[in-house]
């Protein structure tokens, strides 16, 4: 008995080894992504407050959770969809990708809650359209030192393993999100949020 507990434990050991070594492959592939997601949400967090990220990802007001926020003076501490925000963070303590995936999905369970919570049941997220954009606030106000490489980590091992498709769905969320933060916001040190939201608006018209 004795020997086989030791055998598990070695076992452990020399996974989360190779866990770490694929992590560091990683990161240093997706460095320069990584570092322009660091930039970008900065800016954001810079320019706007919580409400004003809201509006410009255009978050309908039902699905904003923002009464706790504001009756605490717009304290950090009732962050809107905070618990959705914190279990994001813990898969950057997860030692392998099944349990960061895992931990994702949570997240994705947790900010469904959130807004059952806020209404006493009567509001349900029913579509991708309500969830990306919420999904894309919480990304950034997250504090993670290599999302990207996170989230690509996840991504790939779902190429392997099975997963539902509501499971999988959080997953696209995730990376759309970093994808949108990197690529999709337009940031005009000029403009106010609502010229930005006009010319976002305007963007889509002609697209």
């Amino acid at each position: 008995m004795f020997a086989t507990n030791k055998f598990v434990d070695r076992s452990r050991e020399d996974l989360i080894m190779i866990s770490r070594a694929f992590y560091d492959l990683y990161k240093k592939k997706y460095e320069k992504e990584n570092e322009k997601f660091l930039e970008k949400k900065k800016k954001i967090n810079e320019k706007y407050n919580i409400k004003e990220i809201m509006e410009y990802l255009e978050i309908r007001p039902k699905f904003r959770c923002l009464d706790e926020y504001e009756a605490f003076n717009e304290s950090q501490l009732c962050l809107p969809f905070k618990s959705t925000i914190d279990y994001i963070n813990k898969i950057e303590y997860e030692q392998n990708p099944k349990s960061k995936f895992d931990t994702l999905i949570e997240a994705g369970l947790e900010l469904r809650n959130t807004i059952l919570g806020c209404h006493g049941g009567k509001n349900e997220l029913n579509s991708m359209d309500d969830e990306l954009p919420i999904f894309i606030y919480c990304t950034t106000q997250i504090n993670i030192k290599n999302a990207p490489a996170e989230y690509h980590m996840i991504e790939d091992y779902l190429k392997y393993a099975s997963a539902e498709l509501d499971e999988s769905k959080v997953v696209t969320n995730v990376m759309s999100s970093i994808t949108f933060i990197c690529n999709g916001w337009d940031i005009n040190d000029n403009d106010d949020i609502k010229n930005e939201i006009e010319r976002k608006n305007e963007d889509k018209d002609n697209e």
